[in-house]
């Protein structure tokens, strides 16, 4: 089925991102940064202010559609687009693996066999919103086999260095859950502290 979002494009399928091979503990900020924002000086919690700046750490990426810090990705697809482009969403501007060269996209053509096609087939635009990669004309997208993860795109993506606002807007929802271990009931509630998202806005990517 369809999805259609207007004005903007049409995308047949959502992609499924993975992390490939990268530290899944990166975090935006560092322990001795959050001690610092806290005024700790103990070491008694610093597992569990790690934990924190994970968890901050994708709270701010999910809330901004984007990814800040830069690791080597894997998207999937069950199929082939169904329109002319294939759009690369909730990542933001991407580049190749380990930062260098193009994305890479492969797939398992019809006898399951993995392939790479061939970039001489389509046109690329890795630093908009969102990243597309668009058929050239006479070009077609090639037939896949009925599997899970059918197509992939190999890229990196995260924005380096982490722009200053963003990392401490994820300090302070650091912050207010290290002051606040269960869910604040006495006051109005919030999913994270105001001015985190004030500080994140600029670099929220919205596609409608």
């Amino acid at each position: 089925m369809s999805v259609t979002i207007s004005g903007l494009y049409s995308r047949d399928y959502w992609g499924k991102i993975v992390l490939d091979g990268n530290d899944p503990d990166a975090a935006i900020c560092s322990v001795a940064e959050a001690k610092t924002h806290l005024r700790i000086t103990s070491s008694d919690d610093d597992v569990y202010i790690d934990a924190l700046c994970y968890a901050a750490s994708r709270m701010a990426e999910a809330y901004c559609d984007r990814k800040f810090m830069q690791q080597n990705y894997e998207m999937r697809w069950d199929v082939m687009p169904f329109t002319d482009t294939l759009y690369v969403l909730g990542v933001g501007n991407i580049t190749g693996e380990d930062g260098t060269g193009s994305p890479v996209l492969k797939y398992y053509d019809m006898d399951n066999s993995l392939q790479t096609f061939s970039d001489s087939n389509y046109t690329t635009q890795f630093d908009t919103i969102a990243p597309r990669i668009t058929l050239k004309t006479n070009s077609n997208w090639p037939d896949t086999y009925d599997r899970p993860g059918a197509v992939q795109l190999l890229f990196a993506a995260g924005t380096e260095p982490v722009p200053e606002p963003v990392k401490q807007g994820v300090l302070m929802i650091v912050g207010h859950l290290y002051e606040n271990r269960q869910d604040v009931t006495d006051r109005i509630g919030y999913e994270m502290p105001k001015a985190s998202s004030y500080l994140f806005e600029p670099y929220v990517i919205r596609l409608f």
